[in-house]
């Protein structure tokens, strides 16, 4: 039975680096120490609660620190003492501080700290807070003085913090600590070249990436982050920000500007340049050689029954040269045969000229949509709001983060801090996405009128539109390859659902219509 009213002991104790463990302020030593304090106080001892993970100064971010307070609250007709090595392993922030002492007078827990005497007095408090204070001013100055050592060794061309994916760490006799490449060097060099390569390649040859979900899954394939562990996006997009994989250093957070480093490199600065580039502008676009005005059909027409778009070409007669659209699906029943361009782009005119919504069914779409355009845009300000308070809140989290990650040299919490980054990133990316969409301001009359421009009069987009345009009006009419029948044209078949969804809203609603344009009674 307990001899101090019936309470029972809780140890907390804390490191925040291997270093510690390793010098004598490791948990077990802090346990022991806690344990005799017990013992002489006449504390039965119920449970230990020990952290290796500093969480800056949010002890909440701490995971044993959170069990102990959800233990706590899991006994609530027990009343605990806490027990504490040092005054430091409280809190060493004096915001946080004063909430863990908060939250621990809310639960009833009685504090006992080994270097620290806890008073609920005015004079007690005070000290109580400039002793936190005095610990947070020491958590500050070796922040400064690490962040002081770590831009002397880049400015010096030497990276300084965890190595990054591809590299490790080795000890030089000259240099000190210094990078080298790891096994998975050779898959970052060909991330990086695949994706640069697409550009020249146009995307056809095998082994090239399009787009980052491309690496993504590439890196995947390759178990980049080890077995069973997902690859984010966010983890391709960093890879490829890093100028360390072209031999580079810089830390622009530090006015660290690019330098070369004195370690080996993964690609060429040439490389990492252009991926920088594409990334930034997008890719440069060439206009492929089998598309050109003179065949405005090319690949975008084939036979009934076939699945081969036709290809084009001239023909040389004797005093003049001819234009023909070819059949080249060995499968089709007109295989290897040629049709006059003339005739071929005849018969789409054709086909144009009769397909076309009405005006009324226009109209009537135009008034629906619009109410839906109208709806939809009510709540819009609520919703900016919301993302952009959600944008604010993940920023300071990771923010939070990213200071902590500079803060350890354990490689197990460098990777954990990484992944949490990576997750805020996803999730701001997606609601500053959400965002810019939400704030476009597009007027419903001029958009809806330049789409619709393509689907109510595709015969004079075609007539008077250029070579991008008329195949613009083509993929608009039809869905998929238009098919194409000599001696009968182009059928109607597999025209887009929009010239059928159309007509289909108007006959099912024109009922229940007044005006074309009015809404219902």
């Amino acid at each position: 039975m307990n001899t101090n009213n019936n309470k029972t002991a809780l140890i907390y104790c804390r490191v925040s680096s291997d270093r510690q463990k390793n010098e004598g302020h490791g948990l077990d030593s802090q346990e022991q120490r806690c344990r005799v304090f017990a013992n002489t106080d006449h504390l039965d001892i119920e449970k230990v609660f020990a952290d290796s993970f500093t969480g800056g100064g949010d002890f909440m971010l701490r995971p044993k620190m959170r069990e102990l307070l959800a233990y706590i609250d899991s006994n609530p007709y027990k009343e605990y003492t806490v027990i504490f090595d040092d005054l430091k392993r409280f809190a060493r922030d004096t915001v946080f501080h004063i909430k863990l002492r908060k939250e621990f007078g809310a639960r009833n827990v009685e504090l006992k700290c080994l270097n620290f005497n806890f008073e609920d007095t005015p004079e007690g408090k005070f000290v109580e807070t400039i002793m936190a204070a005095q610990g947070e001013l020491e958590r500050e100055q070796n922040k400064r003085q690490v962040i002081q050592k770590q831009k002397s060794r880049l400015e010096k061309g030497y990276w300084s913090f965890y190595a990054p994916p591809g590299f490790e760490y080795e000890k030089n006799s000259l240099h000190g600590k210094v990078l080298k490449q790891t096994s998975l060097a050779p898959t970052i060099k060909e991330a990086f070249e695949a994706f640069e390569a697409f550009e020249a390649f146009e995307g056809f040859e095998s082994g090239i990436f399009q787009s980052q979900t491309d690496v993504q899954e590439f890196l995947q394939s390759k178990q980049f982050c080890g077995r069973g562990k997902r690859v984010y996006l966010e983890k391709v997009k960093r890879l490829f920000s890093r100028p360390i994989y072209a031999g580079l250093i810089e830390y622009p957070k530090w006015e660290v500007k690019r330098m070369k480093g004195y370690h080996k490199v993964i690609i060429s600065e040439t490389t990492f340049d252009n991926v920088q580039r594409i990334l930034t502008e997008g890719r440069r676009v060439r206009t492929r050689v089998d598309i050109s005005k003179d065949f405005p059909l090319r690949g975008l027409v084939k036979s009934v029954n076939s699945d081969k778009p036709y290809t084009a070409s001239f023909s040389k007669g004797r005093s003049n040269q001819y234009a023909y659209y070819r059949d080249t699906d060995k499968n089709s029943e007109y295989y290897n045969k040629s049709f006059k361009k003339e005739t071929v782009e005849s018969d789409m005119e054709k086909l144009f000229l009769d397909t076309k919504p009405s005006e009324e069914v226009i109209e009537f779409a135009k008034a629906l949509i619009q109410s839906e355009w109208e709806s939809r845009n009510k709540n819009k300000k609520i919703v900016e709001h919301d993302i952009q308070r959600e944008i604010v809140q993940f920023e300071k989290e990771k923010e939070k983060l990213i200071e902590r990650s500079l803060g350890t040299e354990k490689a197990s919490m460098i990777s954990i801090y990484e992944d949490k980054i990576e997750q805020a990133n996803l999730v701001i990316n997606d609601l500053q996405r959400k965002l810019g969409n939400s704030r476009v301001e597009i007027d419903f009359g001029t958009a809806f009128s330049e789409v619709i421009e393509y689907i109510k009069n595709p015969l004079k987009q075609w007539v008077d539109g250029d070579l991008k345009q008329k195949r613009t009006v083509v993929m608009t009419v039809f869905d998929g390859l238009a098919e194409y029948e000599p001696n009968v044209g182009f059928g109607t078949a597999n025209l887009a659902p929009i010239y059928k969804v159309f007509e289909e809203i108007y006959a099912s609603n024109s009922q229940h219509v007044d005006t074309p344009g009015i809404e219902p009674d």
